[in-house]
């Protein structure tokens, strides 16, 4: 490994051994979801991650209830602190909290993060939530996780018909279509606007990649212009 990835692995030990498990988490989640990780880091990555996450579970690292107010109506950082925290726990005895944060002007991320915790919890109780200035009213238990979107399904089926055949390519699109389809809850995604963003995604990565003849030939087997497109640097 380069100097730059033996920093990044001292970096997470050291968090490790101080105890911040949830800033180290952060770190590893975040290299991973870069386009190229080397094949030994990206081991080492896993590694931790399985270990954190255990570490995380069984509460070796504790908020107490008037810090883990304080983090959500702190700033950015703070406030995916508080979501991943808040994914250990028992939702269910955090609703009024909860609530309260998602109503706020808090980090979309975050409020997301939350979001897909009560999603997985099934909880059963209406909320509200403010994404972008606009208040959704939703009961999590009936919203249907981001693999099972139309929008979604229809979404990966163009890019696996597009960029199967290139894998590098394909795997930077399917990360891209899975965090837009995360950030979209709770409304999910549309089949129409799955097939949008797919060939927003599939040009923005020829472009991204100087593929111009590949773009070309895309958008004119489309029958689309660029303008239509979605641009994909607005979160």
């Amino acid at each position: 490994m380069n100097n730059y990835y033996e920093e990044i692995v001292a970096k997470i030990e050291a968090l490790i051994a101080e105890n911040d498990y949830l800033k180290a988490k952060m770190i590893v989640d975040d290299e991973l979801k870069m386009p190229y990780v080397p094949k030994d880091l990206e081991d080492k990555l896993q590694e931790y991650d399985l270990l954190l996450k255990d570490k995380i579970r069984h509460n070796e690292f504790v908020l107490d209830d008037d810090t883990l107010r304080s983090y959500l109506f702190d700033g950015e950082y703070k406030q995916l602190i508080a979501a991943n925290y808040l994914d250990s726990l028992n939702l269910r005895n955090y609703l009024d909290l909860i609530e309260e944060y998602l109503i706020s002007d808090g980090f979309k991320r975050a409020k997301v993060l939350i979001i897909n915790s009560l999603i997985e919890q099934a909880i059963d109780q209406k909320l509200m939530v403010n994404k972008d200035g606009l208040e959704i009213e939703f009961i999590p238990k009936y919203v249907e996780p981001p693999i099972y979107q139309d929008g979604y399904l229809k979404a990966v089926k163009i890019i696996e018909e597009e960029l199967f055949k290139d894998p590098a390519l394909y795997k930077l699109a399917m990360e891209l279509i899975s965090d837009r389809a995360f950030m979209s809850l709770p409304l999910g995604l549309s089949e129409d606007e799955g097939e949008l963003l797919a060939m927003s995604i599939i040009v923005y990565l020829y472009e991204m990649f100087s593929l111009d003849e590949r773009k070309a030939a895309y958008l004119k087997r489309q029958g689309i212009t660029m303008e239509k497109l979605l641009d994909l640097e607005e979160e």
